[in-house]
């Protein structure tokens, strides 16, 4: 009997396996080039012309339409300027304005259905996804090491002297750190490994590698490298910006999450982000089986996520044991 149980579990646990390998979401983002390219198509150029790394200040690269002054006039006042790092404009794309044809040529509606249970992206996802490829190419174009990638639209949470001693720390843990990461402290305990942890002032700062995805990319730390990484696989929109950029197992980075947070975004509509998303309408049947295809997505995106994330741990404690500061 337990012989024929263990035989049992053995028959079961490959069937699983061979689901999970099988049924995309594990490995998603298809790194071959693609016709017609993405970036070729909005920017000219499927590469970009890298320029030579010489600084190791922090350059800010702030997404800003151009229907929107006032949002580029209010964060160059209370954010930029009192940050006193260098700052770059970079001309945010509004889906709007692109024509329907040129956007469904450049989506693979295949992947995005499969993660948002069948519905379609609307104009504002797909302008979002291209304004923070482009701030990738200019952040790869400049002389910078390091790049905090803004939206319009997010203030300071803390003194600018300690978000900017907070920064120096966090641009060193990791390859990308997320810097506005939702999140209450319950879930922070069950859902993030400490990876370091300092104080500022009266601020007690941790870097996290975190099992939970935040649904947030308006403020993060990113380098040369992730840059490069990021870009490689940017051949077709296929998943908005914040859900792109956190599989980081797909792209060999490691990706933290700074808690607290050291920006938030104002509760006001994005207008780079307007019209998300788009109800698709199927048939009852339809729709509980691309419901259960995108929990599976999910689940083994999250299994992915969590068993990147302890490895990179144990690496990281393999190297050298996080240091108390």
């Amino acid at each position: 009997m337990k012989k024929i149980l263990k035989i049992s579990m053995i028959f079961l646990c490959g069937l699983v396996g061979m689901l999970f390998l099988r049924v995309p979401g594990f490995f998603l983002l298809p790194s071959q080039t693609v016709s017609p390219s993405f970036q070729e198509e909005l920017f000219g150029s499927r590469t970009v012309h890298e320029g030579k790394a010489t600084s190791d200040e922090i350059a800010i690269f702030v997404i800003n339409l151009d229907r929107n002054p006032e949002r580029y006039r209010d964060i160059h006042e209370h954010v930029l300027v009192p940050l006193g790092l260098p700052f770059f404009r970079v001309k945010a794309i509004y889906g709007k304005e692109l024509p329907q044809k040129q956007r469904d040529e450049l989506t693979s509606y295949k992947v995005y259905r499969l993660a948002f249970n069948g519905n379609l992206p609307g104009p504002g996802e797909f302008g979002c996804f291209a304004s923070h490829v482009k701030a990738w190419r200019e952040f790869l174009a400049s002389s910078y090491q390091t790049a905090l990638i803004l939206e319009d639209d997010v203030q300071l949470c803390f003194d600018p002297s300690v978000t900017l001693a907070l920064l120096s720390r966090a641009r060193d843990i990791s390859d990308v750190c997320f810097l506005d990461a939702q999140g209450t402290a319950h879930q922070e305990v069950f859902s993030s490994l400490s990876l370091d942890d300092w104080r500022q002032g009266n601020i007690h700062a941790f870097g996290q590698l975190s099992f939970q995805e935040s649904i947030n990319a308006g403020a993060y730390l990113i380098n040369r490298r992730a840059a490069r990484a990021l870009l490689d696989k940017a051949n077709q929109f296929c998943l908005p910006a914040d859900h792109y950029i956190q599989r980081a197992w797909e792209f060999s980075l490691s990706t933290t999450h700074l808690s607290p947070r050291l920006f938030h975004q104002k509760a006001v509509p994005s207008d780079i982000e307007s019209d998300r998303r788009i109800p698709f309408k199927r048939s009852i049947p339809e729709r509980l089986f691309q419901r259960l295809e995108t929990q599976m997505f999910h689940l083994k995106r999250d299994m992915a996520r969590v068993v990147f994330q302890l490895w990179s741990f144990v690496k990281i404690l393999w190297k050298e044991p996080p240091q108390k500061k």
